[in-house]
């Protein structure tokens, strides 16, 4: 287990009671360099008594693996990995953590993320100090020191077919980390969506669609869409429109105790496409409707250094953020 202490929303710090026990490591695949240091990852953690958990998948990508890995253990869709994994290790980029969020739809352990992708909004540890991070981590030295913790907020989204009292268990308390995106998919019609903010009807929307963002994924999609960048440690969720037929319409930022409904109004020429993290996951008919709000889940993520200088790190290298000449 293990005890986080705080002294506000935005300064979280976390201290192991004991060691941890097992580990989950999802790694990106294709990548050879980054197979090859997953071997010696696992190697390690087996050699200081933790349980090593993979993918099954990554055996399918790479069969070797299974003999070099013999020790390794496998889970399955049946299993809870909130209650059996202590610490989730991914190695690659902002997807891959994304992708490994996505295996847990309730609690999640501590995710430490080593950087091998592109941007790396979200891994800020270097992939070849990786045996100096995890000897702090597991505090072989003993230095009894708190970790630095950023707890990403998540959205939960779910939807409500037209006609129907209670929603589909199916598309029921979906976890999202990044964004909700409802646009007009294959249709060529522009996407007329109903906005409601706790029970409040906003706007209507008469575009290419709308984001619905944690601060995560401000710098995702939503600021391709003319979203304000907003730091990890601050409590909204954004509202941003992609492609307004409006000269008016801007990106607004919510208050995290809203509730937001999405609705496809019964007036609309066509239905919409909805997608969460870049996962299509259905089509909205005329009628149709989401709701979505903060998760009583959110992802706790270990700093580098400090929230902060974390995420102007990550602005500073990913975006190239206000870098100019300065003045002589």
């Amino acid at each position: 287990g293990l005890t986080v202490t705080s002294n506000s929303a935005q300064h979280l710090m976390m201290k192991w009671n004991g060691r941890p026990r097992s580990a989950l490591i999802i790694a990106k695949k294709g990548d050879s360099s980054v197979v090859a240091m997953l071997q010696d990852m696992a190697a390690w953690l087996f050699s200081q008594g933790i349980v090593v958990v993979l993918e099954p998948e990554i055996f399918e990508d790479q069969p070797g693996l299974r003999t070099i890995l013999k020790n390794a253990r496998v889970f399955s869709g049946r299993d809870k990995l909130s209650r059996c994994i202590d610490l989730v290790i991914t190695i690659g980029g902002d997807g891959t953590l994304t992708w490994a969020v996505s295996r847990f739809h309730g609690a999640m352990p501590p995710v430490l993320s080593f950087a091998a992708g592109s941007l790396g909004f979200l891994t800020p540890f270097p992939l070849d100090s990786w045996v100096r991070t995890l000897t702090q981590l597991l505090d072989l030295h003993q230095s009894e020191r708190p970790l630095r913790l950023t707890c990403r907020m998540r959205l939960q989204v779910t939807v409500r077919r037209h006609g129907e009292a209670e929603p589909c268990s199916r598309l029921s308390h979906l976890q999202c980390l990044n964004e909700v995106l409802v646009h007009r998919g294959k249709s060529g019609c522009v996407a007329k969506l109903d906005v409601n903010v706790d029970g409040e009807r906003v706007t209507l929307l008469q575009g290419d669609g709308l984001i619905l963002a944690t601060p995560t994924g401000s710098t995702a999609y939503s600021l391709a869409a003319g979203g304000s960048m907003v730091h990890p440690g601050v409590p909204a969720i954004l509202l941003t429109p992609v492609s307004p037929h409006s000269l008016s319409f801007r990106p607004a930022v919510l208050p995290d105790s809203a509730v937001v409904r999405i609705g496809v109004p019964l007036s609309a020429r066509c239905g919409a496409a909805l997608s969460v993290d870049g996962r299509d996951i259905c089509m909205l008919n005329v009628g149709d409707s989401l709701e979505a709000s903060v998760s009583p889940h959110p992802v706790p993520t270990l700093c580098c250094a400090t929230e902060t200088k974390d995420w102007f790190t990550s602005v500073h290298e990913g975006l190239q953020w206000n870098r100019r000449l300065e003045q002589r």
